[in-house]
């Protein structure tokens, strides 16, 4: 029998503990552990999240997963901020999943729940640092220690469970009675083999009696391990890598992933993961749901050592937030009756922006500017313009981010002070009218207020066109003007190609992960036949050459996409493109791209039949637009692969990955169909021996 579905509560206070997963598997897990699932509620318009909501024992509970195919420290983060919002008593966090695990000290089927150890929070980002002289790195930050009513609930069930035992292998079985759809991948499995299990009894031993099932993992072994968590933004599949992340914290990591870093600070939670894999060159998806259920499973032993009073005693992470946080984060939490009101003085919200920029900013990036003489003066100062020129990629954009956040630190609860920004977009000049500018502006303004003012006279608009104009086109003007004089174009070509290449040093001088990530953007943005999608782009990075599927977890989140490329990519918000931040960039890019990307020709045509090549494919020719429809949105980047392999390949010889997909006609044939359809997708099946007969002359 499933779990009960019941209307209540009716409210969204009525929700305490926050639990979030990163991938659906996890959702499932989360869901098939509720004592009952409630009703869902409305939510407001700007909350993209999508909740299940329910309850365990006396707590209620809201769960929220990542977007599909995002993953990642900052998309936790961006999730976390909508939940509290929506939320505005969630007092406690859990953030439950999978992940991989550091051997032998950790073994599939395990649980790691992270707990301090040492000078050491329960989770250590390893990728917040640099790189120092003779290959160290040294770590700058540090993450919160999960909540202490969360930890004095986790030393109790500790001691239960020496007494008596945990409780997860009963939950398990009340999971098969509730969901049995579930049981084949959630639940144990005697044909899933820990590949730790012949490593562990030696080749010799294992060569003598393969049939020996001493040794083989029984569900009796697993473990629940307390210690350290170590997450950042790149998938780890190398055992050498793994290990010295281990040695780099002492010895007391359990277990490494990509979202907990980004919720610590900003979200007071406890990480609870299941481990399926030992994040080396071995990883395979056997174990995944099944990992997910045990942490699950332990996540619902937790709560039940919570006890309701004290929960009521912890502050609400959003009142948390509004203290310790940015003043712009406390800005974004707080919800204003006039709310609809001023949605319709203009749509117009610069504050995701704001929320991105800030983000990608780096410890201690632009307090330079924040000391300067310059900035301190103008502070200071009366009707004065503070005007910041330069170059497209000099990172002006982020530099304004964080003038505004000082802005509101510093003013944000002076009623005396108003406080607005825009963010213009050179290639949106024609949507960017003046007035919507003015009445974003008149609305910052407004929402600063404990009230709507009685009136919002249009002359007020006339005054505010006025004074920005005169602000800061006349400063503009002569600030051009000074520029312009006696710089001829050479010079100011050598300008442009100075900052690029100052650009491609800092690129370079990333951690070689980050350094390899920005290189192949880069590269695609700049060889690709066309403009590029970011899921086209995320799809093409994770496509690895000689495998014949996607790996999910190797889709790459679009905010890290951008932020190792130094501020010479940028996403347009319509339409989803990713690409350079200037003409300019791409001149310079397209004339340098033998330093940079010497065989990208090479290695996007491999990409390209890579992808076309996926097992998947074999199924050949779509009989129905549905089913095209469907093979294109989980595929986004099958459209360019079949339209442009052939424009990347070498004029003089037949690649052999090139050979292998022609020989194969199920797969040239489902290539075909995407060639064939139009922007509706549809397709003639009379036209399949046309196009294959075309396709042929062309090879």
């Amino acid at each position: 029998m499933a779990a009960q579905t019941t209307a209540e509560p009716k409210n969204n206070e009525a929700y305490t503990i926050g639990w979030i997963c990163a991938l659906s598997k996890e959702q499932t897990a989360a869901t098939a552990m509720l004592d009952h699932i409630h009703d869902d509620l409305p939510q407001p318009p700007n909350d993209l999240n999508t909740y299940t909501l329910g309850s365990i024992g006396e707590h209620n509970i809201v769960i929220a997963c990542l977007p599909e195919g995002e993953i990642g420290t900052h998309v936790a983060a961006t999730i976390a901020t909508w939940m509290i919002s929506t939320f505005p008593f969630i007092k406690l966090g859990l953030m439950v999943g999978i992940g991989g695990g550091i051997p032998p000290k950790v073994r599939l089927g395990d649980v790691v729940v992270s707990t301090p150890k040492d000078q050491y929070p329960g989770v250590v980002q390893w990728d917040l640092g640099k790189a120092e002289e003779g290959g160290n790195f040294k770590q700058t930050g540090s993450l919160n220690n999960p909540p202490t009513s969360l930890r004095t609930a986790l030393s109790k069930l500790k001691t239960r469970n020496e007494l008596s035992g945990s409780k997860i292998p009963g939950y398990l079985d009340e999971m098969k009675q509730k969901w049995p759809r579930l049981v084949p991948q959630y639940t144990w499995s005697e044909s899933r083999e820990d590949p730790f299990d012949a490593t562990d009894r030696g080749a010799e031993q294992v060569a003598s009696t393969p049939a020996n099932e001493e040794h083989k993992r029984k569900p009796e072994d697993m473990r629940v391990h307390y210690g350290l968590v170590a997450s950042g933004n790149q998938v780890i599949k190398d055992d050498k890598l793994r290990d010295s992340l281990d040695q780099r914290y002492d010895g007391h990591v359990l277990c490494v992933e990509m979202e907990a870093a980004g919720l610590m600070n900003n979200f007071p939670c406890i990480v609870i993961r299941g481990i399926c894999d030992y994040a080396d060159s071995k990883k395979n998806k056997d174990w995944q749901e099944h990992a997910a259920a045990v942490a699950a499973a332990f996540a619902k032993e937790l709560l039940q050592y919570v006890q309701s009073s004290s929960v009521e005693g912890e502050r609400p992470v959003r009142d948390i937030l509004r203290q310790e946080n940015t003043a712009y984060t406390r800005a974004k939490l707080d919800r204003k009756e006039d709310a609809d009101i001023l949605k319709w003085l203009t749509p117009i919200d610069y504050g995701l922006q704001q929320s991105d920029y800030l983000g990608r900013r780096q410890p201690s990036t632009g307090n330079w500017l924040l000391e300067s003489e310059k900035f301190l003066g103008w502070l200071d100062a009366r009707n004065q313009t503070l005007f910041c020129p330069g170059i497209p990629g000099a990172g002006k954009t982020i530099l304004t981010s964080i003038v505004v956040d000082f802005l509101n630190s510093e003013f944000g609860n002076d009623s005396e002070i108003g406080i607005a920004f825009i963010y213009c977009n050179f290639r949106r000049h024609n949507e960017q009218k003046i007035d919507d500018l003015l009445t974003s502006v008149l609305k910052q303004l407004t929402q600063s207020r404990s009230s709507l003012p009685e009136k919002l006279d249009s002359q007020l608009q006339k005054e505010i066109t006025t004074g920005i104009s005169e602000a800061v086109d006349g400063i503009a003007m002569e600030t051009f003007r000074k520029q312009a004089q006696g710089s001829g174009e050479d010079q100011k070509d050598q300008v442009l190609a100075h900052a690029y290449e100052q650009a491609m040093v800092r690129i370079n001088g990333q951690m070689l992960g980050m350094k390899k990530l920005a290189m192949e953007v880069l590269s695609w943005i700049t060889c690709a036949k066309r403009q590029l999608t970011t899921s086209e782009l995320q799809h093409a990075l994770a496509t690895k050459a000689g495998k014949s599927e996607l790996d999910h977890g190797d889709l790459t989140r679009t905010g890290d996409m951008v932020s190792v490329c130094a501020g010479l990519v940028t996403v347009d918000e319509e339409g989803g493109i990713i690409r350079l931040v200037h003409y300019t960039t791409q001149e310079y890019l397209k004339q340098t791209r033998e330093r940079w990307f010497r065989d990208a020709e090479s290695v996007l045509m491999t990409t390209c039949v890579t992808y076309l090549s996926f097992f998947t494919f074999e199924a050949g020719f779509c009989n129905t637009d549905l089913e095209f429809e469907e093979r294109l949105r989980s595929y986004p980047f099958y459209n360019y692969a079949a339209h442009n392999w052939g424009h990347h390949g070498p004029k003089d010889k037949t690649p052999n990955e090139v050979i292998r997909f022609l020989k194969n006609e199920a797969k040239v044939e489902a290539s075909s169909q995407a060639l064939m359809a139009d922007e509706k997708y549809a397709y003639r099946r009379e036209d399949e021996q046309h196009f294959k007969q075309l396709l042929r002359e062309a090879i």
